[in-house]
């Protein structure tokens, strides 16, 4: 079952902050607050390693944080200077509080996604204000409501639904008119194209996983792909692609559809889908591991040997793979890297005032044992 954090802070989860981001935030409140002017110099470090009893290496890491927010700079031999010179009303606009949509939190390849988001954000002195949709477009409705009625600084979101038409467009254009930036993780609308996003190359990664079939000799693929995520249409057309570029003749009839909501009885699916392909086909392409796992799983119930009787592959590289039957051949998801690069250009976004741009990380396969040469 899923567990709900709506509306949590990543603090209040973890239970703790780490020092230096306190002493962070209080020196950033009173430069906001104008206790310290621009050009002012701040307590040296070991008046601060005296007043709140930590080491310097400790106060160091604050003064860290303020600098890469553009709130201090060392001089060598002298000390560290107020550099801050907004105008007031653009300090009180500033929360240092990034909101956070995540279609899951607890599940699948989210947790490091999280928690790479939350190292990068916390070491610049930013918190995250996270919600979950569970890829319902209600709850993502409820989330961007919330957020903004709240004093955020940006919005980092994983679409929800994106291989539909979302109600939502027009609850994220208010931001963008607004100011506020907006950038996207793991998938994109096609009708905010003017918001960046960060993912994994999902096209590519469906060529790459249908070339890896290829070059074991498999001909006769079936595909079985997520319809109401743009992920799974993308990986569907870089297999598309693959049989194209190889004169391969395409049936649209070996091609599996399931939603979101088809998860809980995708066993029904597979028995009135997959078991028409058994016999013929000799590979499954996935549309990622935990449907490749739900596959095996039935196909071993069956009685239909992996990879001897049927190959099969997939995308993100599940960490708990190697507990399974066995690794599983799949195209790696960069998962905490992803979530790093995300917190970096949201980042970049509200310090420099610029729009973003995408960025795609290349696929990458990861050897496995579920897929057979065929001669």
């Amino acid at each position: 079952m899923q567990k709900k954090f709506e509306g949590a802070s990543v603090n209040e989860l973890s239970g703790q902050v780490f020092k230096y981001i306190k002493i962070a935030n209080i020196l950033r409140n009173e430069i906001i607050k104008k206790n310290y002017l621009f050009g002012d110099k701040l307590p040296s470090e070991k008046s601060l390693c005296d007043e709140y009893s930590v080491s310097r290496e400790t106060v160091r890491k604050a003064f860290s944080v303020l600098q890469s927010g553009n709130y201090v700079k060392p001089i060598k031999g002298s000390g560290t200077y107020v550099t801050y010179n907004k105008n007031e009303e653009d300090a009180e606009k500033s929360s240092m509080t990034i909101g956070v949509i995540s279609t899951y939190f607890d599940d699948y390849i989210f947790p490091p996604i999280i928690r790479g988001m939350n190292r990068i954000l916390s070491e610049n002195g930013y918190s995250l204000q996270l919600f979950t949709t569970d890829n319902i477009i209600e709850k993502e409705t409820i989330a961007l409501n919330k957020l903004h009625s709240l004093n955020i600084d940006g919005i980092i979101a994983e679409p929800t639904k994106s291989g539909f038409i979302n109600p939502n467009i027009y609850l994220y254009k208010k931001f963008i008119d607004e100011k506020i930036p907006v950038i996207f993780f793991n998938s994109y609308y096609p009708e905010l194209r003017e918001i960046p996003y960060v993912s994994l190359d999902d096209r590519e990664a469906g060529k790459l996983a249908t070339n890896i079939l290829f070059k074991n000799n498999h001909r006769n693929i079936v595909s079985i792909m997520k319809r109401d995520d743009l992920q799974g249409q993308l990986r569907y057309k870089g297999f598309l692609d693959v049989l194209f570029e190889n004169n391969i003749d395409i049936n649209i009839d070996k091609h599996i559809w399931y939603t979101t909501e088809d998860l809980r009885n995708i066993e029904n699916i597979f028995e009135k889908e997959l078991m028409r392909f058994i016999g013929d086909a000799t590979a499954i392409f996935c549309y990622n591991d935990l449907i490749a796992y739900k596959a095996i799983d039935f196909l071993l119930s069956a009685g239909i040997r992996v990879p001897e009787d049927i190959s099969i592959i997939s995308v993100d590289n599940l960490s708990f793979a190697k507990y399974h039957h066995f690794p599983i051949a799949s195209i790696n998801h960069p998962k905490s890297l992803l979530g790093q690069k995300v917190a970096e250009n949201i980042l970049e976004m509200i310090r420099k005032k610029t729009v973003g741009s995408d960025f795609l990380f290349p696929a990458e396969f990861v050897s496995g044992r579920t897929i057979r040469f065929n001669k």
